[in-house]
């Protein structure tokens, strides 16, 4: 929920920036300004069970790790992104497109980043189309795996449920 409300925040304070004169100069301001700003309301929850709220925390929950391994499979380290924004336009938009390129063009918006790569993090950067059709391993084309480097530079195919370890929720 933490983070759900530093996003709106981040998104306020972009959208107010960008609303000011002379904050539409900015490239990014503007394509900031593109996205529309929602405020979604709590439903009135006083008709739900004590188990039924904990089960809607648990969802929440969920969303939220889900979103943080979104993040660590399209861009990396978020946080030392995001950390290292100065502008609150480019910040934003880093938070909208969950990296430093843009969804659409796939080009950087933040200087230091190289255009993206195909792969989305789903596959080693430096990886060629021959390595990967020379890989033998039969689950390198499944939908539960993402193909990483070994320590010896070789290609493994590593299941969603090794790469992401179980977490308590309690």
């Amino acid at each position: 929920m933490k983070k759900n409300l530093i996003l709106a925040q981040v998104l306020v304070v972009a959208a107010a920036l960008t609303s000011c004169n002379g904050g539409h100069n900015s490239p990014l301001a503007r394509k900031v300004s593109d996205y529309a700003v929602v405020t979604v309301e709590a439903p009135d929850l006083s008709g739900i069970t004590d188990n039924g709220k904990e089960v809607l925390n648990l969802y929440r929950f969920a969303a939220d790790e889900v979103d943080a391994i979104y993040w660590e499979q399209y861009f990396g380290d978020r946080e030392a992104l995001l950390g290292s924004i100065a502008d609150p336009s480019a910040k934003a938009y880093a938070e909208i497109n969950y990296g430093p390129w843009d969804r659409f063009t796939g080009k950087s918006f933040i200087e230091g980043y190289k255009d993206r790569l195909p792969g989305a993090g789903f596959y080693p950067e430096d990886m060629t189309v021959e390595e990967f059709e020379a890989f033998a391993d039969p689950a390198k084309t499944s939908p539960y795996t993402m193909i990483r480097r070994s320590k010896d530079g070789s290609l493994e195919a590593v299941w969603y449920h090794d790469a992401y370890r179980p977490i308590s929720i309690r």
